[in-house]
């Protein structure tokens, strides 16, 4: 097709996408480019962590043509691989301006978006993130490593910044977007943050929170409120170490967590039932209810046992 490569350039966005790869890729000189930088075929490999052949210098050729190219369906691969590139060389500042320049762009194709996401996740559970200087990191940081769950049975925590960071996050909609997290995701963190915030005692809050549970009646959309509710275990893997894309959608072990938590109900259900307090009793069992069903059924095994057994 002739001029075809004019389609990548310009600053008009190109919201249309093409319907078959050999409708762009094969005659086009920004194919013939990509493949060069990533030294493998178009097709070849397809997305991987860390990114196929990396190799030092990357960054460079890729920032080239991205700004040569900025609307090639590949575009949107060619960040993360920059992202990566600049992160695994130490250059930290330069990767993160990378990950946010690809969240302000509006691009057709955005399918590198979980490693985008990754990569973010990465920098803001990493213990050398450099809140001074990107603000959002310590948001992110509050809202993927602490732990609601753990927080509802605690007397006196300290939630009043996980609220603020859940304020920062309703009004960042890419942001949400990258996260998988929904609106009606961000209205139950909140109500269950509040709950925290306004009742000391965790029998008050999880009557509360059965209340308007039960009066949404809503089932998890997104796993983006399991891993703001449960937390992160501490991210432990080096940057590029092979991971799957099942682990990069869901990169720490939420099972661990809800695990804790149900050891935490049970304790707490056979302390009330010494004193024949059903009353609270009824309340832990809805809670668990509820649990279950706002848990990814891959996580859903203690819960399960757990229902079980209260209900014996």
């Amino acid at each position: 097709i002739d001029n075809i490569d004019q389609a990548f350039t310009g600053s008009a966005p190109r919201t249309v996408l093409f319907r078959r790869i050999s409708d762009y890729c094969f005659p086009s000189e920004a194919a013939k480019q990509y493949c060069e930088i990533a030294r493998h075929d178009y097709r070849e490999t397809g997305k991987k962590w860390p990114p196929a052949n990396y190799y030092k210098g990357e960054a460079k050729a890729w920032r080239i043509f991205i700004d040569k190219y900025p609307w090639f369906p590949g575009t949107d691969d060619s960040y993360y691989r920059m992202a990566f590139s600049n992160c695994y060389k130490g250059k930290i500042r330069l990767s993160l301006e990378n990950i946010y320049e690809y969240l302000d762009k509006n691009l057709s194709d955005n399918d590198a978006s979980d490693y985008i996401a990754y990569l973010l996740r990465w920098f803001s559970l990493s213990a050398f993130s450099h809140f001074e200087d990107f603000p959002d990191l310590l948001n992110l940081n509050r809202l993927l490593s602490q732990n609601l769950a753990s927080m509802l049975f605690e007397s006196k925590p300290n939630i009043q910044p996980y609220i603020d960071s859940l304020k920062w996050l309703k009004a960042n909609g890419r942001l949400q977007e990258l996260l998988n997290i929904s609106q009606n995701d961000l209205l139950d963190l909140y109500h269950i943050a509040n709950s925290i915030k306004k009742y000391s005692s965790y029998q008050s809050r999880i009557k509360i929170l059965n209340a308007y549970f039960k009066q949404n009646n809503r089932r998890l959309q997104y796993h983006g409120f399991t891993e703001l509710f449960y937390g992160n275990l501490p991210l432990d893997i080096d940057i590029d170490e092979t991971a799957d894309e099942k682990w990069l959608r869901h990169p720490n072990d939420t099972s661990e967590i809800v695990r804790k938590m149900c050891n935490k109900i049970a304790r707490m259900y056979n302390q009330y039932k010494r004193k024949n307090d059903k009353k609270v009793m009824n309340y832990l069992v809805a809670f668990t209810y509820y649990m279950y069903n706002f848990t990814p059924r891959k996580h859903t095994r203690y819960l399960y046992e757990l229902k079980k057994k209260l209900k014996n």
